[in-house]
């Protein structure tokens, strides 16, 4: 009888350089600009941050289509909790150049809420970009408290 020994291992990928505490959406933006930039389709990103708001890492979680994107609840909680985040802010691209949250948008950032809160994690903001450089957090328009 042969069984299958798995681990789990962080494999460290590109990163951003940041040592600052990121606590507002307008540091956030200027810290995932460049990323976004020349996007062409919606993608996520899972932003993993220390108790003190410092970034740890990112993780592309979902790549969509141009006026949407699939996230998957368990890949997000998954990498913050290998990152030991205890915060995460989500980011999402809108190519439209329309920063505005769809009901989607909002519906899931709500489940995605709970769903960390469950892990012990704070799910901080969601924040959506646009080629054009505007955005959209969640947190300042009161849908994330």
């Amino acid at each position: 009888m042969k069984i299958n020994e798995v681990s789990v291992k962080l494999v460290r990928e590109k990163s951003f350089y940041d040592q600052e505490k990121n606590d507002s959406p307008d540091k956030v933006v200027k810290l995932v600009a460049e990323k976004f930039c020349d996007m062409d389709c919606e993608h996520l990103l899972i932003l993993n941050f220390d108790t003190a708001m410092h970034f740890i890492n990112y993780s592309i979680a979902s790549k969509g289509a141009i006026d949407k994107s699939v996230v998957c609840p368990r890949e997000l909680i998954k990498t913050a909790i290998l990152s030991n985040a205890q915060n995460v802010i989500l980011v999402h691209n809108h190519p439209s150049g329309d920063p505005s949250p769809s009901a989607t948008d909002v519906e899931v950032t709500c489940q995605m809420k709970e769903a960390f809160n469950f892990f012990g994690i704070k799910l901080t903001d969601h924040i959506i970009v646009t080629p054009q450089g505007l955005s959209y957090s969640m947190k300042e328009k009161g849908i994330i408290s």
